[in-house]
C-alpha cells in the first residue's frame, strides 16, 4: 500500500500547525510514505522550503493551499460575517495550477483579507486551470450544508465545483478523527454524494503535528493565536489528538475496511500532480549572453580609463573574474547594480565604498559598484564566489538613510522588465514569548516567570529539559512553542528583482496597513534564481554627504567623499587616543579603549581593529597578542614559514578569512577544497572539518611536513582561524570610518552638525554629540527663532553651532517651517500672531525653555513665567478682531517676575536644565562636566563603560550572573516613588552622567535615607551593584551622597596582602599611602600559612580613584577595598 497525505499543515499555517516543512517531510519518508501535499492556510510561504525538502528525500512533493472561500464574495467585510471562510483544499495539478494557485493566494491577502486571507467564487472560477480540489474538511462549505442539512444547496456546489474545475477534477474529501457524534454522519453523506456524483473519495487526516504526543503544544500554539487562556468556553479546540500523520496500520484501522476506495484515488491524484522543484524556477535566455558583453565592455572601458595599459597580474585577475561571474550567470546582476551605483552617484546620493566580500572582486571595482581596490589589499574573490557555493552570492550597498527610497525608485526605473519586490522574512515566537505564554496558561506567578525570563542568557533558545520544577516538566512544550512562526514579516534590506514573466509564480502577502511582499523568503528566492539585492540605509553616509554638501555650500572646500585621503597622520593620531564620540562603529568605551592600545596608523590597522572587536576574538588572547605584537613587546612569528608572507600585515596571527583561504592554497589545496576548510571553522561543522582538516594536512604532508608537524600546524590555524573575518568588509568600514574620522578632525563644526541633523530622534546621541563639540571648544549655542534654521549650522569659521528649531521637542517640521517662512518677529504678540498655532499646545513652551525665544524678551525666567497668561488671553480670543485686540493689549507682560541675580551660579544651572527639559539633553552646557574630576577620584568608571563592560560580560558567559560592585557619579533625571510588597515606600530613578544614563532601584532603608537628595537635577554619588537582567542594566543603591562631600562613602581602606609580599613592596606601598595622607584609616589583612590576620597600621588616607588605581596596580586586583565599615575584606 502507498502512503499519501493530501492535506498536511507546516508551522508556516501560523499558531495552526508545528512542524516545519523539513520535519514534516523527514516524518513522512520515515514512516514510508511516497508523497505528500503541503497545504497550508491562506497561504505558500513554505512551498519553496518543502519542494527542496522532498526532493532531498526523494519523496514526491505536491504544492497545495486549504482556501479560505468567501460565503458571500471577497470584498465583503461586515463585522458578523460568520464563518469569515470556508475551507477548501486545493493542490496545483500542473505549472498552469501552481501559477492560479499563486495568484488565488495572493489575491486572498490583497483583496479578500478579513481576519483570514479569503477568496470567493469569482475568483475561484476566472483561475481554476490546472488545479485540483478536494471538497475538505469538516470546516468546508460543503461539510456545512450537509450537517444542517442542506442537501440541495450541497448538490448545486458540488455541481459548481465540477463546472468551474472540471469533474475529473474534484475529489470528495472524507477524514475520520473520532470526534464526536458529527463526524460518521457526515463521512456516511460525503460518500452518499460522491457516490450518486461519481465522483472519487479521497482520504486526508489534516495533518496539523507529527505526532500524538505533540497535540498539547499545538492546542497552546491556537490559544496564543486567539490569545484565549485554557478556561475560555470560547477558545478553538481539537477535541483529540488525531491530527498527526498517520502509520499504515491507522489508515488501514480508519478506512482499510469500508473505504478501501481512497488509498487507490490518492494514487491517482499523486501521479497526476506534477510540479518539480525546477518548475518554479524562471529559466535563462540569450539577455544573460547579451549582459555578459556588456559587464566585458564595460569593465575594459573602466579599464582604459583608469590604468590604460593594465599589468598582466590585472589582466588575468579580471580575465579570471569575468569568467567566473559569466559562468555562474552574475553578469546581467553585476550590470544592473553597476548602473544603479552609478546613477545614484550621479544623483548626488551617496553610496558606501563597499560591503562585505563583494568588495573583494576586482570587476566590481572597475563597475564602481565598491570603491575598494582588491590588488592594494590583498583581497580575494574567491572569498565573493567561490567555486563551492551551492547558491550565488549577493552584493550589498550602503546608501545615504534619507535616500532609500531614491535609490529603490533608480532600481525601478532603469529595469522595466523586472519588478522590485521586497523579501519576506518570518518572526518566531522566541523563547521568552513561549515561557511567558505557557506559564500565563498554567497559571504560574508572575514574579516565578519573570524571575525565569531574566534568568534567561540573551540569545538562548531552548529550556534547559533538566531544569528544575515547574520549568523541567514545562520544558518539552515551551521548546515545541518557541521555533514556531508567528506572522509573515517584510524584510528590512532584501530586494528582488524578479523577471516580469516570473512575477505570476511568486505569491505576495499584504499587511493591514496595505503593505505587500513575497511571501518567500530571501533564502528561497535566492534558491530560485532571483537576484537579491540588500539596499542598507546608513546614517554615517548621510553625515558624510550632508557635511561635504555644507562645506562646498559654505566655499571652504570642494570635496567628494572618495577624495578624502586615507592616510593623514592626524586622523590616526586622533583615533590612538580614542577620540571617536560620532564615528561609525568607533563609538562604544570598548572600541575606544581598542584604539588607544592598538594605536591604528593605516587602513590596514584599523580594519585589524574592527576584525578584533567582536564577541569571539574578545573572549581569546588574540586582541592582546595583536597589540604587543604590533608594539613590537612580542615576537611576530607565523606559526610555519610557508604562511610568513601571507600572515606578515597581522604579525603572524591569522586574523582574516581570506587569510585562511590563502593559507590553504599555499599548502596545494584547491580553491574548492581552501574554501571547505575555510567554512568548516567558521561555521564550526565538525563533520566538514574533518574531512577539510585531513585534505589540508595530507597537502602539507606532500612539502615534506611530518605528520604530527602536519596535524599541529592545521589544529593551529584552525584554532585561530575560527575567529577569522571578512578581510574586504573590514577594509571596506575601515575605509568609511576614516572619512568620516578626517572630516570629523579636520572640519569637527560641520561634522558635528551634520551628525546632529541626522541623529535628530536619538536624544542620546545629541546628547554625545554637543558633548563632544564643547569637548573640542566648539561653542554650542542655543536655537534663536530670528535667525537659525530648522537644523543645526556649524558658522562658516568652525567655531560654534546654532541648534535648529527640530532639536527642540514638540516642534515638528511643518511648525518649524511656518516659524521660518514668518519671520522675522517683533515681539511675542508678533509670533503669536503670525504662527498662531503655538498657542495651542507645548510648542511655546519648549522654544521658551531652549532659549529660542531669549531674542524676543529680555529674561527666560521672566517670559517663562508670564507664558500661561499669554497662551490664556489668546485661547479665550474668539470673536472677529478679538485675537488681534487681545495681541495689543498683551503688549506689556500680564505678570510681574523678578530676574535672576546677574551671575547667580543657580540660575545658571536652571537654565541648563531648562534647556535638558525642552531638549532631552544638555547642549549649551552641562553641569556634569563640573563633575569629571569627581569620577576620576572616586567612581569606579563612567556609566557607559560600565554598562558596556557588563553587557560583554554577560554576552561572553551566558547563563552567569553579570553584576558588579560599583560606585558611579550623575545627575537625577527623574524620580518614581513606589510601595514594595511590604507596604513600604521605596523608589525608583534615572541618572546619567554624559555617557549614559541607568536605571536606580532604592529599596526602602536605603530610599528612608536617600530620599531628601532625591530630586531632579541633583548631583549624587551612589555606591551600588550594577547588574544586567535580561536586556536592561539596573544599579541597586547601598549608600547615596552628595557629590560635595565622597569621602562619606567610605569609613575605611583595607589592604589585602599575602605572606609572599617583600620589603621592596612594603616601601612603595609606603610612598603612595604618604602621597595620599587624609581620614580614614588604612587595615592590612595578610595570610600567612593559612591564618589570616589584621593589622592597623597607623596609616590614614584620603579614599579616591586614584589611590585605588595605585594600590592595585602595586598589590594587583581584588587587594583594595573601601570600605563603608570596619568589616573584614575578607567578608566582601
Amino acid at each position: 500500500m502507498k502512503l499519501i497525505e493530501l492535506h498536511a499543515h507546516s508551522h508556516f499555517s501560523f499558531l495552526d500547525a508545528l512542524a516545519s516543512p523539513d520535519e514534516l517531510v523527514s516524518r513522512a519518508k520515515e514512516l514510508g510514505y511516497s508523497a505528500i501535499a503541503l497545504t497550508d492556510h491562506g497561504g505558500m510561504f513554505g512551498i519553496p522550503k518543502f519542494l527542496r525538502a522532498a526532493e532531498r528525500a526523494g519523496l514526491q512533493a505536491i504544492v497545495g493551499c486549504e482556501m479560505y472561500v468567501s460565503p458571500t464574495t471577497r470584498t465583503d467585510h461586515s463585522p458578523d460575517l460568520r464563518p469569515v471562510g470556508h475551507h477548501l483544499t486545493v493542490l496545483a495539478e500542473t505549472v498552469e495550477g501552481y501559477g492560479h494557485l499563486v495568484k488565488l493566494s495572493t489575491l486572498g491577502y490583497t483583496e479578500g483579507f478579513h481576519h483570514r486571507p479569503r477568496v470567493d467564487r469569482e475568483l475561484l472560477s476566472a483561475n481554476a486551470g490546472g488545479l485540483i480540489v478536494l471538497t475538505g474538511c469538516i470546516h468546508s462549505a460543503l461539510s456545512e450544508l450537509l450537517l444542517k442539512p442542506d442537501d440541495a444547496e450541497a448538490e448545486r456546489l458540488v455541481g459548481y465545483y465540477e463546472e468551474v474545475f472540471g469533474r475529473d477534477r474534484v475529489f470528495v474529501e472524507v477524514q475520520r478523527h473520532g470526534l464526536d457524534q458529527k463526524e460518521e454522519p457526515l463521512l456516511e453523506k460525503l460518500v452518499a454524494l460522491a457516490r450518486r456524483r461519481r465522483l472519487g473519495i479521497v482520504a486526508t487526516n489534516d495533518v496539523h503535528y507529527l505526532n500524538a504526543a505533540d497535540a498539547e503544544a499545538h492546542q497552546q500554539a491556537m490559544d496564543l493565536r486567539s490569545r484565549k487562556l485554557p478556561t475560555d468556553p470560547r477558545r478553538e479546540r481539537f477535541l483529540k489528538p488525531a491530527y498527526g500523520l498517520l502509520t499504515e496500520s491507522e489508515w488501514k484501522k480508519n478506512f482499510g475496511k469500508d473505504l478501501p476506495e481512497v488509498f487507490d484515488t490518492a494514487v491517482s491524484i499523486a501521479k497526476r500532480c506534477s510540479i518539480r522543484p525546477a518548475d518554479i524556477r524562471p529559466g535563462t535566455g540569450a539577455e544573460r549572453e547579451d549582459a555578459a558583453e556588456r559587464m566585458r565592455l564595460a569593465v575594459f572601458r573602466s579599464v582604459e580609463q583608469r590604468r590604460g595599459n593594465a599589468p598582466a597580474e590585472i589582466q588575468s585577475r579580471i580575465e579570471q573574474e569575468l569568467k567566473e561571474l559569466e559562468a555562474a550567470g552574475m553578469a546581467e546582476y553585476f550590470m544592473m547594480i553597476h548602473e544603479l551605483v552609478s546613477e545614484s552617484k550621479r544623483q548626488g546620493i551617496a553610496v558606501g565604498p563597499g560591503r562585505g566580500s563583494s568588495a573583494g572582486s576586482l570587476v566590481a571595482r572597475l563597475l564602481d559598484i565598491t570603491e575598494i581596490d582588491p590588488m592594494v589589499y590583498g583581497l580575494s574573490f574567491e572569498r565573493f564566489l567561490s567555486p563551492s557555493r551551492r547558491t550565488l552570492p549577493d552584493v550589498d550597498l550602503d546608501v545615504d538613510f534619507t535616500r532609500r527610497e531614491a535609490v529603490i525608485q533608480i532600481l525601478h526605473d532603469l529595469n522595466p522588465s523586472r519588478r522590485v519586490f521586497q523579501a519576506g522574512t518570518i518572526v518566531g515566537i522566541g523563547l521568552k514569548t513561549a515561557v511567558r505564554e505557557v506559564s500565563r496558561a498554567r497559571g504560574l506567578s508572575y514574579r516565578d516567570v519573570d524571575e525565569k525570563l531574566q534568568s534567561l542568557a540573551a540569545g538562548a533558545a531552548r529550556l534547559d529539559p533538566d531544569d528544575k520544577p515547574p520549568w523541567k516538566e514545562l520544558a518539552p512544550l515551551i521548546n515545541l512553542i518557541a521555533p514556531l512562526p508567528r506572522a509573515p514579516h517584510v524584510h528590512p534590506t532584501a530586494l528582488m528583482m524578479v523577471p516580469k514573466s516570473f512575477e505570476a509564480f511568486l505569491p505576495l502577502y499584504a499587511s493591514l496597513e496595505g503593505q505587500t511582499w513575497l511571501q518567500y523568503d530571501s533564502e528561497d528566492l535566492d534558491w530560485m534564481g532571483i537576484p537579491k539585492l540588500d539596499i542598507l540605509p546608513l546614517k554615517i553616509l548621510s553625515v558624510l554627504s550632508e557635511t561635504v554638501r555644507w562645506l562646498k555650500i559654505a566655499g571652504i572646500a570642494d570635496l567628494e567623499l572618495r577624495s578624502i585621503p586615507l592616510d593623514d597622520p592626524q586622523v590616526y593620531a586622533s583615533l590612538s587616543r580614542g577620540e571617536t564620540a560620532g564615528i561609525f562603529q568607533l563609538e562604544s568605551p570598548g572600541m575606544r579603549q581598542m584604539l588607544r592600545d592598538v594605536a591604528p596608523d593605516s587602513i590596514e590597522t584599523l580594519a585589524a581593529v574592527l576584525a578584533l572587536f567582536r564577541p569571539g576574538p574578545l573572549e581569546s588572547d588574540l586582541p592582546r597578542n595583536y597589540v604587543e605584537r604590533k608594539h613590537g613587546r612580542m615576537e611576530s612569528r607565523p606559526p610555519h614559514p610557508l604562511f610568513e608572507s601571507i600572515l606578515k600585515e597581522t604579525f603572524g596571527l591569522v586574523l582574516y578569512q581570506e587569510q585562511v583561504l590563502a593559507c590553504a592554497r599555499r599548502a596545494g589545496l584547491t580553491a574548492v577544497e581552501a574554501d571547505d576548510f575555510r567554512l568548516a571553522i567558521s561555521k564550526k561543522k565538525a563533520d566538514l572539518m574533518q574531512s577539510a582538516g585531513r585534505r589540508f594536512e595530507e597537502a602539507l604532508r606532500k612539502t615534506g611536513m611530518a605528520e604530527s608537524d602536519a596535524a599541529s600546524l592545521v589544529h593551529q590555524i584552525a584554532h585561530d582561524g575560527g575567529f577569522s573575518f571578512n578581510k574586504a568588509h573590514a577594509v571596506s568600514y575601515a575605509t568609511l570610518c576614516c572619512r568620516a574620522a578626517w572630516l570629523k578632525t579636520r572640519h569637527p563644526a560641520a561634522f558635528l552638525a551634520a551628525s546632529a541633523n541626522v541623529h535628530l530622534e536619538d536624544r542620546k546621541q545629541l546628547s554625545d554629540i554637543f558633548s563632544e563639540a564643547r569637548r573640542l571648544g566648539i561653542r554650542v549655542l542655543p536655537p534663536d527663532i530670528q535667525s537659525c534654521g530648522a537644523d543645526c549650522m556649524p558658522d562658516p569659521d568652525g567655531r560654534q553651532i546654532r541648534l535648529g528649531l527640530r532639536t527642540v521637542r514638540h516642534v515638528s517640521g511643518d511648525a518649524a517651517a511656518d516659524i521660518l517662512r514668518m519671520r522675522p518677529f517683533a515681539d511675542i504678540p508678533d509670533l503669536l500672531m503670525k504662527v498662531a498655532g503655538l498657542a495651542q499646545h507645548q510648542t511655546l513652551e519648549m522654544l521658551c525653555k531652549s532659549g529660542a525665544l531669549d531674542s524676543l524678551a529680555g529674561s527666560r525666567m521672566d517670559l517663562l513665567g508670564s507664558l500661561p497668561q499669554w497662551m490664556s488671553r489668546f485661547k479665550k480670543s474668539s470673536s472677529p478682531g478679538g485675537f488681534q485686540t487681545e495681541l495689543f493689549e498683551a503688549m506689556s507682560p500680564p505678570v510681574e517676575a523678578s530676574p535672576a541675580p546677574e551671575g547667580d551660579a543657580g540660575a545658571a544651572r536652571r537654565l541648563l536644565f531648562l534647556e535638558h527639559e525642552s531638549l532631552g539633553f544638555f547642549a549649551t552646557g552641562s553641569p556634569l562636566e563640573e563633575m569629571k574630576d569627581l569620577v576620576s577620584e572616586f567612581c569606579t568608571g563612567a556609566l557607559a563603560e560600565l554598562t558596556d563592560a557588563l553587557q560583554r560580560q554577560s554576552a561572553s558567559h551566558p547563563g552567569e550572573p553579570a553584576n558588579r560592585a560599583v560606585t558611579v557619579a550623575g545627575l537625577v533625571v527623574s524620580v518614581r516613588p513606589h510601595v514594595d510588597r511590604a507596604g513600604r515606600e521605596m523608589g525608583f530613578a534615572k541618572i546619567e552622567d554624559g555617557t549614559g544614563s541607568v536605571d536606580v532601584v532604592f529599596f526602602h532603608d536605603i530610599y528612608v535615607k536617600a530620599k531628601p537628595l532625591l530630586a531632579p537635577g541633583a548631583p549624587l554619588l551612589i555606591q551600588g551593584r550594577l547588574e544586567k537582567k535580561g536586556a536592561s542594566v539596573t544599579l541597586l543603591a547601598d549608600q547615596v551622597v552628595e557629590t560635595d562631600n565622597p569621602e562619606r562613602l567610605y569609613e575605611s581602606i583595607w589592604l589585602k596582602l599575602d605572606e609572599s609580599v617583600g620589603m621592596d613592596t612594603m616601601k612603595k606601598l609606603k610612598e603612595i599611602l604618604k602621597d595620599h595622607l587624609g581620614d580614614r584609616p588604612v587595615h592590612v589583612e595578610m595570610s600567612e600559612g593559612g591564618v589570616s590576620y589584621e593589622y592597623r597600621v597607623g596609616w590614614s588616607c584620603r579614599p579616591s580613584g586614584a589611590l585605588r588605581r595605585k594600590l592595585e596596580l602595586l598589590l594587583g586586583p581584588y587587594s583594595v577595598f573601601f570600605l563603608k565599615s570596619n568589616e573584614s575584606a575578607l567578608t566582601r
